[in-house]
């Protein structure tokens, strides 16, 4: 914890256009601008005797790595999100509630400290089906992320200066489904990362081949959820 931070500030502008019910269809474009000042930032570097005493730190942790959060002055983060969604009211009476939906979402970062903002993806995707009736519901979601930075990574024998941690792209698809017996007592099912996508995550060095980059991979597999809810 940095005692010295200072607080961030923003200047958000917005416009974003709708529309409803055209044949089914919902759409919404939104363009967005924010502008960042004193944005927090995580910084990871070996122990100097100078940066234990701004801690408070004796001696002792001069062999360790210290992670820490700064303010990193300005940048500006622009960027647009497109939404629709589609019902499909040609088919027969029992299909029609079946929806198709997507977001689409990218970010461009620029600014004096640009390279110092952290921890976003430049752009995200996601979509998927959803089926809705008085007794069932299921949904298929897909999550779509590219590349996201994190912090720097500390400067080594290993690591040049300039490197930063990164988490890889990930494809992830939830499915969920429920059904209401009566209005108090229903069941559901769910299954989060249903194709078992590891997380990624690397150093991505300045020059270094790209089958360097990964050294972390999590496998967490799928996790199924059942039960049943109700209210008395």
């Amino acid at each position: 914890i940095n005692s010295k931070l200072r607080p961030w500030t923003a200047n958000n502008y917005d416009l974003s256009l709708e529309a409803y019910n055209v044949k089914g269809a919902v759409a919404n474009v939104s363009l967005f601008r924010k502008e960042l000042s004193n944005f927090f930032g995580s910084v990871t570097s070996a122990a100097t005797p100078e940066l234990l005493a701004e801690f408070g730190l004796s001696d002792d942790y001069l062999d360790y790595q210290i992670a820490t959060k700064r303010n990193f002055g300005s940048a500006t983060l622009s960027g647009y999100e497109i939404g629709y969604r589609q019902s499909l009211l040609m088919l027969p009476e029992w299909l029609k509630e079946i929806q198709f939906y997507g977001n689409l979402t990218g970010l461009d970062l620029s600014g004096p400290n640009a390279d110092n903002f952290t921890n976003f993806s430049p752009r995200n995707l996601s979509w998927g089906i959803s089926y809705v009736r008085p007794r069932f519901v299921g949904k298929i979601n897909v999550a779509q992320t590219k590349t996201m930075r994190a912090s720097p990574a500390a400067a080594s024998a290993t690591v040049p200066a300039g490197s930063y941690n990164i988490a890889g792209p990930q494809t992830r698809i939830d499915l969920s489904l429920e059904y209401r017996f009566s209005r108090p007592l229903s069941a559901y099912a769910s299954v989060r990362n249903l194709m078992a996508t590891p997380k990624r995550n690397g150093i991505l060095a300045p020059g270094a081949a790209d089958y360097t980059t990964y050294n972390y991979y999590q496998f967490t597999g799928a996790m199924f959820t059942f039960g049943i809810k109700g209210s008395f």
